[in-house]
């Protein structure tokens, strides 16, 4: 996995910024994740103990995007909940979650228009890959 990882600093949540506001809040909530040190941990649901790809993506957008979820949708899968949430498209594009076969739901993000990658918490804490990293299951998007 490490030959796919990239860099991303808060130069690439200004580019986004200019673009789309509201992806570049959500790429900055995970880079203050990241710096504040949380980390993996499979079937975590709060930043003190952790979280799976998964469960990390439904944290952010919940928190920033306020997804309600009810008593009954904490006991499901969270990546089948996320899709039922989301709208599945056929292209990315930023702030988009883009899911894996290997089970990873992470953010997607193209700053200059020309370097995409994705972000969302790995076994190894948040990282930043290029997309290609693994084979998509496909792409969802937050219902504006």
């Amino acid at each position: 996995m490490s030959r796919f990882e990239r860099p991303v600093s808060m130069d690439d949540v200004k580019r986004v910024a200019s673009r789309d506001p509201r992806a570049a809040g959500v790429l900055k909530r995970v880079l203050d994740m990241r710096r504040a040190g949380v980390g993996w941990y499979l079937g975590g649901r709060k930043p003190e103990e952790g979280f799976d790809s998964p469960g990390f993506a439904a944290f952010v957008l919940g928190e920033l995007l306020l997804i309600p979820r009810s008593p009954a949708d904490r006991e499901r899968e969270l990546g089948t909940w996320l899709r039922e949430q989301l709208r599945e498209v056929p292209e990315p594009r930023n702030g988009d979650l883009v899911f894996y076969k290997s089970g990873y739901a992470m953010f997607y993000y193209d700053p200059a228009g020309d370097s995409p990658f994705v972000i969302g918490m790995t076994p190894f804490g948040i990282t930043a890959l290029r997309p290609e990293f693994g084979e998509r299951v496909g792409v969802w998007r937050f219902r504006d």
